[in-house]
């Protein structure tokens, strides 16, 4: 009887070890989904409802610190009885002012990967597959679910975390040939296995408490905003104001260096170089 228990006992863990196994599974699939697949289709659908307008909004804020930062430069050179030199100042403007260039360039990159994304979306019998070939690789291949894992495994486990971030369907499919059918849950230890199922859970909170922390920060804290056109209107057109009020002070900039320049002239100051 005693042996009898003992082994029932032993089967009874390795059950649910096999079950931990599969739920942490199934927890790293459905983190890697929402990071690799929905926050990037979220994220390229945000940049082309309203991260459009966050681009020329930053345009314009840009153009106004740098109008505002040319007439400073320009009233020095007058406080100093010297000749305004415009060339002078707008390598100077460059030079200061490259960060947002920068900005204002990933900005435009961004929004043309949203674009190419959303219009090279797979069809949905492709994601389906997609999904369905990563969440059993997962089981076969991810280092938390397997241990000793051979140099080809892991090697095809990076190959695999590529191409379900690219959505590569034919690389997805090649590695599922390559990969191990039968997965690669192991014999453990009878005396390891309570340490074992401990880790496992430990490893599941951890997956857990990831995923309510992705799902509750952008772009998901906007999901069913991005859904609500009134929502999107609003916020467009919330972008739209700021950057027409911009866009009129830019204008009064502009008219206070053409009348410092008019200024320098009539006052008889030094030539002013351009």
């Amino acid at each position: 009887m005693g042996n009898i228990e003992i082994h029932k006992n032993i089967r009874e863990k390795k059950n649910k070890l096999f079950s931990l196994k599969d739920k942490l599974a199934e927890l790293i699939f459905r983190k890697d989904h929402l990071l690799f697949t929905k926050k990037k289709n979220l994220e390229a659908l945000y940049i082309l409802k309203i991260g459009k307008f966050e681009y020329e909004l930053l345009k314009s804020e840009c153009k106004v610190a740098r109008l505002k930062r040319k007439i400073e430069l320009m009233q020095v050179n007058v406080n100093k009885g010297s000749k305004i030199n415009l060339k002078e100042i707008e390598k100077t403007l460059d030079k200061e002012y490259k960060k947002w260039e920068e900005e204002i360039k990933k900005k435009v990159e961004k929004m043309l990967k949203a674009d190419s994304r959303l219009k090279s979306l797979l069809s949905a019998g492709e994601s389906k597959l997609l999904r369905d070939l990563y969440r059993k690789l997962v089981k076969i291949l991810h280092p938390d679910i397997n241990k000793n894992m051979s140099k080809k495994e892991k090697i095809l486990w990076q190959r695999l975390q590529d191409a379900y971030r690219n959505g590569d369907l034919e690389e997805m499919k090649l590695i599922d040939m390559l990969a191990e059918k039968k997965g690669r849950i192991e014999e453990e230890k009878s005396q390891n296995l309570d340490n074992i199922i401990v880790d496992y859970g430990k490893k599941i909170r951890k997956l857990s408490d990831e995923i309510v922390e992705i799902l509750s920060s952008f772009p998901f804290d906007i999901e069913e905003k991005l859904k609500d056109k009134n929502w999107v209107k609003d916020k467009v057109a919330e972008y739209r104001k700021k950057i027409n009020e911009k866009e009129k002070y830019i204008k009064n900039l502009e008219k206070v260096v053409d009348e410092i320049i008019l200024k320098n002239i009539a006052t008889g100051s030094k030539e002013i170089e351009s």
